[in-house]
């Protein structure tokens, strides 16, 4: 089974102008997807023959779901969410903890799980997975989801195959957490994975310290089917270069020919 790889549009740092040019020419590179495209520029991915794979629902930070006083406002934008990336045949609606500000991290899940559960239905009717995205504290000060068991507990306890794990590799490997061993032990649990080199969020190459050529075989061999999202920090002259040189890379990768 081929490799299917997205990437992030942020990463592309591209004037609305040439958004049309680098998606086509994403798209001549073999990348089958956009992430979190701005509203106005999804035309213009599906016109280049790329898939819409996931959006970004509100609450990266503050109002956000780990605190349920946030909960009687924020669940009518996510419902609203989850409906657009529906009408763009998107995939998944990424969603968020939010930071602690002082909450500790059971009350935190307690709040996030209990307003995921309140989301499924929607999620179920319109086809829409809710991926729950891992992130570091060095990057993003306070938020809570930053360790794989914290997350995981929290889409544990809602149980839906409608609500999984957004897996950051490069986040998690900032986190010192055992990314080889969560990969494995929460296949079933992951719906997603994003990739960059750490620690500089750059190139995912053999300069990095993440062994990316390991990686794509181990997720070959636990059974991952999903895509593979590049979201690293590439050359604003170069962007859509350097992406297509990681997907080749990558793709070289998954035929052992690393």
């Amino acid at each position: 089974m081929p490799l299917e790889i997205s990437v992030a549009h942020w990463c592309l740092q591209t004037p609305d102008a040439q958004v049309a040019t680098a998606y086509h020419a994403l798209a001549d590179a073999g990348i089958t997807a956009i992430e979190m495209p701005p509203d106005h520029l999804a035309p213009a991915a599906v016109k280049a023959g790329l898939s819409i794979h996931n959006l970004a629902a509100p609450g990266i930070r503050e109002p956000a779901l780990n605190d349920p006083a946030n909960h009687e406002a924020m669940l009518p934008q996510l419902r609203d969410a989850i409906t657009h990336a529906a009408a763009l045949h998107a995939r998944q609606l990424i969603v968020f903890s939010g930071n602690r500000l002082g909450q500790t991290d059971s009350h935190g899940a307690d709040a996030t799980a209990h307003a995921l559960r309140q989301l499924t239905d929607r999620a179920q009717r319109h086809r829409v997975t809710l991926t729950l995205e891992l992130l570091n504290t060095h990057d993003h000060p306070g938020y809570m989801a930053d360790r794989t068991a914290w997350a995981v507990d929290v889409v544990e306890r809602v149980d839906s195959p409608r609500v999984k794990l957004l897996y950051d590799v490069y986040h998690m490997h900032r986190m010192h957490q055992p990314i080889f061993d969560d990969l494995e032990q929460y296949r079933d649990l992951i719906a997603h994975v994003h990739v960059a080199g750490s620690p500089t969020r750059g190139f995912p190459g053999p300069d990095q310290q993440i062994d990316y050529a390991r990686l794509i075989s181990h997720l070959r061999d636990i059974g991952y089917t999903g895509r593979i999202g590049l979201e690293f920090h590439a050359d604003p002259n170069q962007a859509v270069t350097q992406m297509a040189a990681a997907a080749d890379l990558f793709r070289r990768f998954a035929a052992h020919e690393s």
